[in-house]
């Protein structure tokens, strides 16, 4: 199942005002990217978040998944 545009638009939330962002299908689902770096993946109508140190305060426990099998944790 490919994931909603209410998704990708809340994906878009994350990063206002925070440069250049963009979606990209990739996969059958959308890759967004900031200031042309991959930061979110979607699959299934779950938002996969790149893992940045700088999160770490903003999501505090957050779950964390591998979007696909085999996937490498970043």
């Amino acid at each position: 199942m490919a994931s909603s545009d209410e998704l990708i638009s809340c994906a878009f939330g994350l990063f206002e005002g925070g440069g250049g962002v963009r979606p990209r299908r990739m996969f059958g689902e959308r890759l967004v990217y900031l200031n042309d770096k991959p930061a979110v993946l979607t699959r299934d109508d779950v938002a996969f978040v790149k893992v940045h140190p700088r999160l770490d305060g903003i999501l505090p426990g957050a779950e964390k998944a591998s979007p696909y099998p085999g996937a490498k944790e970043r």
